[in-house]
């Protein structure tokens, strides 16, 4: 391979590492104790809980149809 065609490849995987270092440099000054996904949530503890719907806004279709999301509940909900 010669420049030309390193180069983009280069510039990505700078672009990538800068990314990564600026997600965990926010993540820890957040104060946050752990990182959570939707892939640990255990939904069988309360079963109340709209797995449907909240994978549904966790694909964001709602901002490409340009829509709101609303989020009510108890006191802690976020």
């Amino acid at each position: 391979m010669d420049f030309t065609e390193r180069f983009p490849g280069s510039v990505q995987d700078e672009l990538d590492r800068r990314r990564s270092r600026l997600l965990e440099r926010r993540l820890s000054l957040s104060g946050l104790p752990e990182i959570k996904d939707l892939k640990s949530i255990d939904w069988s503890y309360n079963p109340k809980i709209p797995k449907r719907q909240v994978l549904e806004l966790a694909t964001l279709k709602f901002i490409e149809e340009r829509e709101g999301a609303l989020c009510i509940g108890p006191p802690g909900l976020g």
